[in-house]
């Protein structure tokens, strides 16, 4: 039997500089699936969420946590922002 891997990716908006409470995050897409080390070359999870371009900057950020099933591991990666031209839809 060979190892798996649980991997969960959350795409949100990070809360506006004027509103750096936590309350303010927009979750925008979680996304979680089970990967078979056999099938890592392949194996992508992705999280989506459509949005419109716009003349206006909009900040997204990321969290990617990859748990080896049944083993401890280290704490989530939260990437940096990043900033695009696109308005996310509702």
């Amino acid at each position: 039997m060979g190892l798996d891997f649980s991997v969960l990716v959350h795409l949100y908006q990070p809360p506006a500089l004027l509103f750096q409470d936590p309350r303010y995050i927009r979750t925008l897409d979680i996304n979680e699936e089970r990967v078979e080390a056999r099938n890592l070359g392949g194996a992508r999870v992705n999280a989506r969420h459509r949005c419109t371009g716009s003349d206006l900057w909009y900040r997204y950020r990321s969290i990617v946590d990859v748990d080896l099933v049944g083993q401890a591991d280290p704490p989530d990666t939260e990437s940096k922002t990043k900033d695009i031209q696109c308005r996310p839809d509702d």
